[in-house]
């Protein structure tokens, strides 16, 4: 059989003839080229599992340009099959693995069926984070849609590489936040994958690729904004009460709600008075986004419930304007009072951060901070210790004034 160096000259000279023909390479052993009569040009690797005695295989890496294919990254891929070869494994089962393996977008569907399935049979009340949520699945659809998908949608799971990954991730580097959440999501997808039966060649092509810096949204409200906010929240409050509106009142309370108790926004508007204890200043949530918790309510915010009337029929505090539902939205009255209080750049999830924030400033410490905000670790809550700069200015001044009277009444007495 001819031997030599396969590269692009020696390839393009070799003319079909009436049968078969091979090139096999003078360094990669078992290394080859197989030309057709018809012309059809294919880099094959021919070896031996078991030794000497083992039977002769062959296996077909690749079409001659088909893809790209040159003969660089044939060889490549020979060596790798040597490598499997050599630790006992057979590279044509695994080649029919590949064949065997579903598009990324038939793994896809099966994935978000089983993550959105598992969401809803995780019982109430859990602190099981297993499965997606309703608005979890929404926005990994989302994601899924936009990113993944027109990328990788027709190519086979086993195709898919960390070069794949990592050309995703740089093509997305102007939006950090979704880069990051496109490879979150890629990673519970392989991971899965690979504990459910589809194992992947690279196991997860994820793993060991470095997430961009996120800026994180420190804003907050400080004292004079409060003032302004709250004077905007009683010129609101007194038209729903002129207007002797039951969901302008909802939208007052529950918006006061949000600002006393630093809960999320779903949290306030799908509230049960089952949930609510007065007497124990609590509100018990069988579920959240980390799971089942325990809501410690202050004065202020106890009084924002005791406003509220209980509707017969409406197991909700805070009512809409549909019989036996909860208040949909606050759009209306956030719009309203952001606009009359000249805070057109907060968020409702501000108000959140404003209850971080001054937890810092009345030197609450970490721990209880992230007990009220409902975080599951401390580093989540730790964003808040330099929110509020005036109590380390004020510790800063304090330090400063008390070594400048020392000095100065050493200087003093020298």
């Amino acid at each position: 059989m001819p031997t030599g160096r396969i590269s692009k000259t020696s390839i393009d000279s070799i003319l079909p003839g009436a049968s078969d023909k091979y090139l096999w390479d003078d360094k990669v052993s078992g290394f080859g080229i197989k030309v057709t009569p018809r012309g059809c040009k294919s880099y094959i690797l021919q070896y031996r599992i078991g030794g000497r005695r083992g039977r002769t295989r062959r296996v077909t890496i690749g079409r001659h340009g088909k893809n790209g294919l040159t003969p660089s990254k044939a060889r490549s891929i020979a060596l790798e099959c040597s490598d499997l070869i050599r630790r006992g494994i057979d590279p044509r089962s695994d080649a029919d693995m590949r064949k065997s393996a579903p598009t990324f977008q038939d793994a896809w569907e099966l994935y978000r069926s089983f993550q959105i399935t598992r969401g809803e049979k995780r019982a109430v009340g859990s602190k099981s984070r297993a499965g997606w949520k309703p608005r979890t699945a929404n926005e990994n659809s989302r994601l899924a849609t936009k990113f993944l998908l027109p990328r990788f949608g027709n190519r086979l799971i086993t195709e898919l590489d960390k070069s794949d990954v990592v050309r995703l991730h740089s093509d997305l580097a102007s939006t950090p936040r979704q880069a990051n959440l496109c490879l979150q999501l890629l990673s519970g997808f392989f991971n899965w994958l690979v504990k459910y039966g589809h194992p992947h060649p690279s196991a997860n092509p994820v793993f060991g690729i470095e997430r961009y810096d996120e800026i994180a949204r420190d804003r907050y409200l400080n004292e004079q904004e409060l003032q302004r906010l709250g004077a905007a929240i009683s010129s609101y409050r007194a038209t729903a009460q002129n207007n002797n509106s039951l969901v302008q009142v909802s939208e007052v309370n529950a918006l006061k709600l949000l600002v006393f108790s630093g809960m999320r926004k779903s949290e306030v508007l799908g509230l049960k008075w089952d949930w609510v204890d007065l007497v124990k200043s609590k509100i018990t949530l069988p579920d959240s986004k980390t799971g089942a918790k325990e809501v410690v309510l202050n004065d202020p915010a106890i009084s924002c419930i005791k406003e509220q009337q209980r509707i017969v029929g409406n197991p909700y505090v805070f009512v809409g304007g549909k019989s036996g539902q909860h208040l949909a939205t606050i759009s209306r009255i956030w719009e309203c009072v952001r606009k009359d209080a000249s805070l057109e750049d907060v968020r409702i999830h501000d108000l959140r951060h404003t209850v971080g924030s001054t937890g810092v400033a009345v030197g609450a410490h970490m721990r209880l901070i992230a007990g009220i905000l409902g975080h599951q670790s401390t580093r989540t809550t730790e964003r808040y210790v330099h929110a509020d700069l005036t109590p380390l200015q004020d510790a800063a001044h304090a330090i400063g004034n008390k070594i400048a009277s020392a000095l100065n009444n050493r200087m003093t007495t020298e």
